[in-house]
């Protein structure tokens, strides 16, 4: 019963880790403020969408949609 639970302890903490380590995406075009409709039958609407080359990164709200906008230092 320990073995087991040490197995599961390891192999969760190697997938943190491992998806830790994936590299920050940043989309070719964000859609704000808008009405996005889904096939779902949910309340929930979403207003803000990610695109990179010509896929969906993210639909979501708009700030976690802004996280994917490219910041140029000056």
């Amino acid at each position: 019963m320990i073995n087991n639970f040490k197995f599961f302890v390891c192999i969760l903490f190697i997938t943190l880790i491992l998806n830790s380590c994936k590299e920050k995406q940043f989309a070719d075009f964000i859609l704000i403020n808008a009405n996005i409709y889904t096939a779902g039958d949910s309340i929930y609407s979403p207003t803000a969408m990610a695109i990179k080359n010509g896929k969906i990164l993210y639909i979501g709200n708009n700030e976690s949609a802004l996280e994917y906008k490219i910041t140029i230092a000056p």
